[in-house]
């Protein structure tokens, strides 16, 4: 892991976190966000069938690299950190984990309040993105 963002573009800090609101500093309000180096976007389950069980799938780690290499051009992301929701009740595949390993990644995976406050620490520092889960 870099020491720096070199991307130009910080990692957008959640500013305010509770059940079902996610506040991004410059971007907006979301439920379910994705958070990378540049920008923010709804992370809309539906787009890849996401459902708390199993739970994140290798389609939602590759919806944080588009968003990244879309905003960034062809950004890496260092470390992904995958929230499992206020009650850790959303899963998340070992597949997932190696899959996001496998493309040179670093991941966490903690329940969303200590996955926002890890991302929060790393904004600064590092290409870092964030699947988060506001509920459940």
């Amino acid at each position: 892991m870099n020491d720096r963002n070199t991307s130009g573009q910080p990692s957008p800090k959640v500013t305010h976190l509770a059940w079902g609101v996610v506040d991004v500093q410059g971007v907006g309000r979301f439920k379910d966000v994705i958070l990378y180096p540049g920008g923010a976007v709804v992370w809309d389950w539906t787009v890849t069938g996401t459902r708390h069980c199993p739970g994140i799938q290798r389609s939602d780690v590759d919806q944080a690299v588009a968003a990244t290499s879309s905003e960034s051009g062809l950004a890496r992301i260092e470390v992904l950190v995958l929230s499992r929701g206020m009650e850790s009740r959303l899963g998340v595949g070992v597949d997932s984990v190696r899959y996001a390993e496998s493309l040179g990644m670093e991941v966490h995976v903690a329940p969303t309040e200590d996955a926002v406050a890890l991302y929060n620490e790393l904004a600064a520092t590092c290409m870092v993105a964030a699947l988060v889960h506001s509920t459940c």
